[in-house]
């Protein structure tokens, strides 16, 4: 609500909306109407010269300016936010209004199938009724009305968090349509569980970091929970066992003058592959190759599998093998009886998904076929079921190569806010307290572990600039001072229930939201088969013969294409085409 206070300014009350908004909106106001100033002497530590005691005023001065310029970067997301929720709740308003509008009788006999296909054409009106008012492309707004016309079971938290302000549109998009396959109340589920905050990630006090998880975080957590899906339902060996017979290599030629190589196989051997690339690749740009990474791995690639060895090749010298390193709960390597009876008690402990950092998940028959076999090109690290912390890491404090592996084990990931998920083979081993040498003591910055943790190049850079800073504690936890903001980090637990323990929905469940799905949520591409089939149940089925009203349905539809084109009339065959 607006009003004017008797001296022209403008008074908007915002006590109806969700708190986080309404302080978000306040101070969006405030900063286009008192622009904050940077404090005249505040820099960069030892820029002052007024003394130690002026230096430290000016550098909290200056930490308070850059905190609040954070405060207004979040504000505007939480806004966008809000905005995004309003826009969904005004499509499905205007959809559930236009769709109310079939005219359709209570006693006609297929009334249920009638209204589904008068609500998808509804749900189609309102898509380009959409582009029209906000310009977007038909592809954005498809995916708006989807997402506003979806079972309150697949979206509700999705939209909650929108209107709060704590997700963005892009993010909320993508977690629906990578659950798209899934029935209404499992996708839920998921929904939840990848929308939620940085798990590692926590303000000073112990509390929720304020940030979402990282990009790289996010698509991790797709990853793993449709991993988690797809390995718990009971015609997964199946499945895999069909989609292993049909197994190729297959090219996809180009305009360009290139062409793409693809490969299906076994999880373990092509991630095998892809991890002995990778390791080939940065041996030759250690060596001083010129090539971009990417580059190498393509080229290594083709060489390999023309020859069968890299040919005059002398940046890598004896080519190593394949190794891959594969993150496994004791649960996978225990026979099938002592895991059920770990089970009841540890959730997620019977499922055991292992993972193969930066690639990928491995489903538990995978893992017991292959983990112990004699031979094995598994580098494997097996995690406690209970604390979830590496309880095998070989020759761990024998040399610096096995302390390198121990902290790769222990922080699995860049250890940086936000739940970054950039794999520990792709980020570098940073001194928390800069390497001094001779020094024996983590805090003086010698060369241990407990002076050691995981930062990929993206968040190694600023703390090696100096705008960022960090801490390890005794407990392996970090606490970290970004430019607007300061966070805690805890170490990686290899066993979460979330990673680990698939969701559950019960079997009535599932079958009721299949049906309501069927009947609420639809396929908004024009499909001339389900067109086809739409038009069938509008129309009676005494008024004429099906072949008279679908030949009359096509003529007419092309004919108004080709009219639009300014083309000649089209009279169709008889017999019809064949589509």
């Amino acid at each position: 609500m607006s009003a004017d206070d008797g001296g022209g300014a403008r008074l908007v009350d915002v006590s109806g909306l969700p708190p986080a908004v309404g302080d978000a909106i306040t101070a969006l106001v405030h900063q286009q109407t008192q622009t904050p100033v940077r404090p005249a002497g505040a820099g960069r530590a030892g820029t002052s010269t007024g003394g130690a005691g002026a230096a430290d005023n000016d550098a909290a001065q200056s930490e308070a300016f850059r905190a609040h310029l954070g405060d207004l970067i979040q504000a505007a997301e939480a806004v966008k936010g809000f905005g995004e929720a309003c826009l969904l709740d005004a499509t499905a308003a205007l959809v559930a209004d236009v769709a109310a509008d079939h005219g359709i009788s209570w006693d006609d006999p297929r009334y249920a199938g009638k209204v589904a296909v008068h609500r998808k054409s509804a749900c189609r009106a309102v898509v380009h009724e959409l582009q029209l008012l906000t310009g977007s492309t038909l592809t954005a707004a498809r995916d708006r009305v989807r997402f506003a016309t979806a079972l309150p079971e697949r979206v509700q938290q999705a939209h909650d968090l929108l209107r709060s302000g704590g997700c963005t549109w892009d993010r909320a998009r993508i977690a629906c349509a990578e659950t798209a396959h899934l029935d209404p109340v499992l996708a839920g589920q998921v929904i939840d569980r990848l929308l939620a905050p940085p798990g590692r990630t926590t303000s000073p006090n112990g509390g929720e970091p304020g940030i979402p998880v990282s990009h790289a975080g996010f698509r991790a957590r797709i990853r793993r929970q449709l991993a988690l899906v797809d390995g718990a339902k009971a015609d997964r060996a199946r499945r895999h066992a069909e989609a292993l017979e049909a197994r190729d290599a297959c090219t996809f030629p180009s305009r360009d003058g290139t062409a793409t190589l693809g490969v299906t196989g076994d999880a373990i051997k092509v991630f095998t592959a892809q991890q002995r690339l990778a390791d080939l690749a940065r041996a030759a740009k250690a060596a001083g190759a010129p090539r971009t990474l990417a580059q190498l791995r393509a080229d290594l690639a083709v060489d390999l599998l023309i020859h069968g060895v890299v040919p005059d090749h002398q940046h890598l010298g004896d080519a190593p093998a394949g190794r891959l390193q594969v993150i496994v709960p004791l649960a996978a390597l225990l026979p099938e009886h002592l895991v059920q009876a770990v089970a009841p008690r540890v959730p997620g402990a019977g499922f055991g998904l292992a993972e193969v950092p930066g690639l990928g998940f491995l489903t538990p028959d995978q893992v017991r076929a292959v983990a112990l076999q004699a031979g094995s090109t598994w580098a494997r690290l097996v995690t406690d079921p209970i604390s979830g912390q590496v309880i095998d890491a070989a020759t761990t404090y024998r040399a610096p190569a096995a302390m390198a592996r121990l902290v790769r084990a222990r922080d699995h990931t860049c250890r940086a806010p936000g739940d970054c998920a950039v794999p520990a083979h792709e980020a570098d081993l940073d001194h928390d307290t800069t390497y001094q040498p001779g020094a024996t003591q983590p805090t003086d910055g010698a060369t241990h572990p407990d002076n050691l943790h995981l930062l990929h190049r993206g968040h190694h850079d600023p703390k090696t600039w100096r705008f960022w800073a960090s801490r390890q504690h005794d407990d392996a936890s970090i606490s970290w001072h970004t430019l607007t903001r300061r966070f805690r980090t805890t170490p990686f637990d290899h066993h979460r229930p979330d990673d680990h323990a698939p969701p559950w929905v019960s079997p009535v469940e599932q079958k009721i939201g299949i049906h309501l799905a069927a009947h609420r949520e639809h396929d908004l591409t024009p499909h001339v088969f389900t067109d086809l089939e739409d038009l069938h149940l509008l129309h009676d089925k005494d008024e004429d013969s099906e072949h008279e009203r679908e030949r009359r349905y096509l003529a007419r539809r092309y004919h108004l294409r080709i009219q639009r084109c300014n083309g000649p009339h089209v009279e169709f065959p008889d017999p019809k085409p064949p589509f």
